[in-house]
């Protein structure tokens, strides 16, 4: 029983931490924290995910003060009219993620995005790794600052701005659209309110499919990523 778990779990978890009673997997596949609250130590930081052959390897730049792309003239998202909002990628516009090509973006108030379909939030580390999406920062975009998003030639630029005291912002760079090389993705934290906390970091959507005991297991052998640190490790 414990073999066919394992065969399962490891067929559902393209890139997932390692199950307990299950082959040890590359832990560079988990990329994500759960931060106690105003332990959040990412302010002044950029997170750039370059892929590797399973996962994303992450390289941290310290110094960041502001966005590096200007949001000013960007389209503003208005979450009263739909949450999480679509934004539909033109072809040669789509973003890659975890070696899947996407045409749709699902940018949530709560700070998430989240791809190809409406992601399941980042209240706990089951929600986030639920679906394919990125945990951003847990906010609260309906109450104060500004959510907005840019496609370029070589980038889908998303930026939340003053958004719970916290200005954050998600690049995904536009390599290909065969779906053969995963984009880059970087994440700059200019500003990062002192009471900020909860689950930051990537998802493969790790617990779709899973029942009840696997999900139980998964959790049981996550291990904190330290994001505000370069490693290739976690």
């Amino acid at each position: 029983m414990k073999n066919l778990f394992c065969v399962s779990a490891m067929v559902a978890l393209v890139a997932a931490a390692t199950l307990t009673g299950c082959p040890p997997t590359p832990v560079d596949t988990i990329h994500t924290q759960l931060f106690a609250t105003g332990e959040v130590d990412l302010e002044g930081k950029q997170l750039y995910f370059h892929p590797s052959a399973t996962s994303y390897n992450r390289t941290v730049t310290t110094g960041i003060t502001n966005f590096s792309v200007s949001p000013t003239g960007h389209e503003l998202i208005d979450f009263v009219s739909a949450d999480p909002f679509v934004l539909n990628l033109a072809m040669g516009s789509e973003v890659v993620y975890f070696g899947t090509l996407y045409n749709a973006l699902y940018i949530g108030s709560d700070g998430t995005v989240s791809f190809g379909s409406a992601g399941t939030g980042n209240d706990t580390l089951a929600d986030h790794f639920s679906a394919p999406q990125i945990s951003l920062l847990p906010v609260d975009a309906t109450a104060s600052g500004e959510v907005s998003y840019s496609v370029f030639t070589d980038a889908v630029v998303i930026t939340f701005d003053g958004v719970d005291g916290n200005s954050f912002q998600s690049e995904f760079f536009i390599t290909d659209t065969d779906a053969t090389t995963d984009g880059d993705i970087a994440v700059s934290y200019p500003t990062v309110n002192g009471d900020a906390g909860g689950v930051v970091g990537l998802s493969n959507g790790q617990l779709v499919g899973l029942d009840a005991d696997a999900i139980a297991s998964f959790l049981e052998g996550f291990n904190n990523s330290d994001l505000g640190t370069t490693n290739t490790g976690t």
